[in-house]
């Protein structure tokens, strides 16, 4: 990993106007439909859960979830879900996403929306970090979830 990016964990935040954008692409869930969203490399939490208010609706709001590592980050994390709103079911872990018990048993359960930023770097065995993510998380969606997968192009090939 570059010095730089070594520094900084790998982090670099999804930038508010990509997430405006990737929020135009969704329909928002009529109001029988429970979304939750995983965020395994949530960082502060910004991205995550403007997402989540972008495709929320008043009578259907997403369960979000998010998973950080890096201490500074997790406590910005909590602060930030404290002030997600109105919004009642935010969950968040600090901690390595990789220890983190998330497969389900059933089609029908998981997470409707796989919200990936991951690190970007290389790694031995998957060429890519960002396709080892890709890799442990992608069995957390549930039968018809949607995979936002935010990667620099030049890394999309390995993941491809």
């Amino acid at each position: 990993m570059r010095l730089a990016a070594t520094a900084i964990g790998g982090y670099y935040p999804t930038p508010s106007g990509i997430v405006s954008d990737i929020v135009r692409g969704f329909e928002k869930p009529d109001a029988s439909t429970q979304v939750a969203i995983l965020d395994p490399c949530a960082g502060k939490g910004e991205a995550v859960i403007q997402f989540a208010r972008g495709i929320s609706t008043p009578r259907n709001s997403p369960k979000v979830y998010a998973i950080e590592m890096e201490n500074r980050r997790h406590d910005a994390l909590q602060e930030n879900l404290r002030n997600y709103g109105t919004y009642p079911q935010r969950f968040e872990l600090h901690g390595d996403a990789f220890s983190v018990p998330l497969k389900t048993d059933s089609d029908n359960e998981g997470f409707s929306v796989l919200y990936l930023n991951p690190p970007y770097d290389t790694d031995k065995k998957f060429v890519r970090v960002e396709e080892k993510f890709l890799d442990r998380f992608t069995n957390t969606l549930m039968v018809g979830g949607v995979l936002v997968f935010i990667v620099p192009g030049y890394a999309l090939s390995a993941s491809a």
